[in-house]
């Protein structure tokens, strides 16, 4: 040791200390700096400096960070604290933690104190490849064929990476979409595929389409068993399958219009749900509702309605009734009015194509007047004076209205069958002497004002004339001869045949004889002529010759058949009395026996059914008393042979059916 040392003295230097704050450093690469704090303690009067240097370490100096070349700190006077700024680059690539040092290499006018470097570590979590959904929900129709769920990936996207994507039914306050019902399945081998850079790729769900209606559908897709990636936050994704509209069953009326006549009553509308699927029950509400013009009013026109109709499951169709009320006992026209029915509510369905109806009730061909014939057809006889073809007015009878009649000949002829007089629904016939046969002629309604002609505008009018229909009769209904006495070589009756009707023609007639208990060639020689009456003759005689013979006979009869062309049969009987004594009287009928009590009703008793009652005295009546009922056919008779009725005696007999009969006194028997 030298001279000039010496030992144990202190040396007091002012001089400051530098160092850094913190000894490490934690930053991300996308902080983009990083600031380094220097500390300087104890004497800060003057100026220092302290030299900063860098030694990568995991991190590369040249492409992390900006390069620090000849990097010096300043302190001034008083200053204590003094920060480097360090410029990180920022890339895409995932690299990990990555550091570096940064030490004080030396100072000046100060020391260099503890620390004296600190760490920095770099970390890019921002760059590690990440999945995950884009959406965490998404909707699609169910028409749509399928579902495409976006997988973006982001960070550091330069290497491939993979992950499955698995569905997974159910929902939560939606309805559960079912697997192969639905959707078809994906499970954790169906794997989506990222190849270097890409960005996002489709997770693809096919939908399945059906024809049943179903509310909103939920199911999840979730991502699972990545690599090369990291799965993110949004790991599940949930796809609503929306309402398929097509498959909704629609509520429409059947028709957009419906014409009713007002006298109809009712009229049932129809209402059709339509739609692939009906396996539900559906239900609406049918609801009249006035229109705005030409309305028909609630309560006189028709009742109000408001029902719900409910379709069962597979149902398509349900009716509903508007009654009509009808004004049938004060018709009155009142043109078209109109009213609506609308659909509303509908529940388990929309509405459809015709959500709303009109109804147009007409009462104009129903209460406008119609003109009709009362009756189709008329018959009149010609000797009428004239027939009256009636008309009848229906419907509104408040305004005044009219209808012409005109005449259509047929067989009928203008003027020669009938004529027109003032009223165009009177006619007269014109009666004629010739025989016609029925005639026609039609009455037609034509023209109206202030109405229309009914179904029945027409009558046949038939004009019949049986009055000059030809006829042949006999003048009486019977003869009485009697037959010759013997000193007589013949006797003959004559019997009148007149024809009647019309004479203007040739007729001809045939008459023949019958017998009856008279026999022909014993008791009369019969007939059969042929008679010609000419034009305008109306009688012809036929005589009949009344044989003798010597037996005691009662009287006998035959009868003389009469007929034509143009009439039925009709015969007369002639009664042949045998030839009798001076004081003997023969009557031209058989008596009758009548009860005392009806004496003066036997023209009222119908003789063929009368039994006179028991207990009143019994009285005979002969064709030549005024009471007998066939008084008018033989009281010429009687006259004719000088009968008076007045001097007839009775002797009366009685007996038992087949026993013999006894004379009894009384002059009036009582019937028992």
């Amino acid at each position: 040791m030298g001279s000039n040392t010496q030992l144990n003295q202190t040396c007091n230097l002012r001089w400051p200390v530098v160092s850094f704050k913190y000894i490490a450093i934690n930053i991300t690469e996308s902080d983009s700096h990083v600031d380094l704090v220097l500390e300087r303690r104890g004497y800060l009067g003057p100026t220092s400096t302290a030299a900063l240097e860098a030694e990568g370490l995991r991190a590369d100096l040249e492409e992390d960070l900006t390069p620090m070349k000849r990097v010096q700190v300043f302190f001034g006077p008083g200053e204590s604290e003094a920060i480097y700024r360090i410029k990180i680059n920022d890339n895409l690539i995932r690299e990990g933690i990555e550091d570096f040092i940064v030490r004080i290499s030396w100072v000046s006018q100060a020391v260099i104190g503890h620390p004296n470097s600190s760490i920095v570590y770099i970390d890019d979590p921002e760059d590690e490849c990440v999945l995950e959904f884009s959406d965490t929900s998404i909707e699609v129709e169910e028409d749509q064929e399928e579902a495409l769920l976006w997988i973006q990936r982001y960070g550091d996207i330069s290497k491939p990476a993979d992950v499955s994507c698995i569905t997974q039914s159910g929902g939560s306050t939606e309805a559960m979409a079912l697997s192969d019902l639905d959707y078809e399945p994906r499970n954790t081998s169906d794997r989506i595929l990222f190849i270097e850079n890409q960005r996002e790729a489709p997770c693809r769900v096919a939908i399945v389409d059906d024809e049943k209606y179903e509310e909103k559908e939920a199911f999840h897709v979730t991502l699972s068993n990545s690599s090369g990636c990291r799965i993110g936050t949004r790991t599940t994704s949930k796809v609503f399958i929306k309402p398929d509209l097509r498959d909704v069953p629609r509520f429409s009326f059947e028709k957009e219009l419906y014409e009713v006549e007002e006298g109809m009553s009712s009229v049932e509308i129809m209402v059709k749900r339509e739609g692939p699927d009906l396996s539900q029950k559906a239900q609406v509400v049918v609801m009249s509702q006035p229109a705005v013009e030409s309305a028909a009013k609630v309560g006189e026109d028709y009742i109000e309605v408001e029902e719900k109709l409910v379709f069962r499951e597979g149902e398509d169709r349900r009716s509903v009734t508007l009654t009509l009320l009808d004004d049938a006992g004060r018709p009155s026209v009142e043109g078209r009015e109109v009213l609506h029915l609308v659909l509303r509510s509908p529940l388990g369905g929309l509405l459809g194509r015709f959500p709303s109806t009109t109804l147009a009730i007409e009462d104009t061909r129903q209460d406008a007047p119609v003109f009709s014939f009362v009756s189709p057809a008329l018959r009149v006889e010609e000797d009428s004076s004239e027939v009256s073809a009636v008309v009848f007015r229906q419907g509104d009878l408040n305004t005044e209205a009219s209808v012409m009649c005109f005449s259509i000949p047929g067989s009928a002829q203008h003027p020669l069958d009938y004529l027109p007089v003032h009223s165009i629904l009177h006619f007269r016939s014109v009666d004629d002497p010739i025989y016609e046969g029925k005639e026609e002629f039609l009455l037609a309604l034509k023209s109206p004002k202030g109405g229309s002609v009914g179904t029945r505008n027409t009558t046949i009018l038939t004009i019949e004339d049986p009055e000059d229909r030809p006829r042949v009769s006999f003048g009486e209904s019977q003869f009485l001869v009697v037959e010759p006495l013997e000193e007589e070589k013949e006797r003959w009756v004559e019997v009148d045949i007149f024809r009647s009707g019309d004479l203007t023609q040739v007729l001809r007639a045939k008459v023949h004889s019958k017998d009856g208990n008279a026999r022909a060639g014993f008791d009369y020689t019969s007939i059969f002529q042929e008679l010609e009456f000419s034009p305008g003759q109306s009688r012809k005689t036929v005589k009949i010759q009344i044989l003798r013979d010597s037996l005691k006979e009662e009287r006998e009869d035959f009868r003389l058949h009469l007929a034509s062309a143009s009439q039925e049969s009709e015969e007369v009987t002639i009664y042949i009395q045998d030839a009798l004594d001076p004081d003997e009287v023969a009557f031209p009928s058989a008596p009758l026996l009548v009860s005392l009590k009806d004496y003066d009703l036997v023209g009222h008793l119908g003789m063929d059914t009368h039994v006179p009652p028991p207990g009143y005295p019994l009285v005979c009546i002969t064709p030549c008393d005024p009471r007998h009922p066939n008084h008018r056919q033989t009281g010429t008779l009687c006259s004719r042979e000088g009968i008076n009725d007045s001097l007839t005696e009775f002797r009366w007999k009685v007996g038992h059916n087949g026993g013999s009969l006894r004379d009894i006194l009384d002059p009036l028997p009582i019937a028992r």
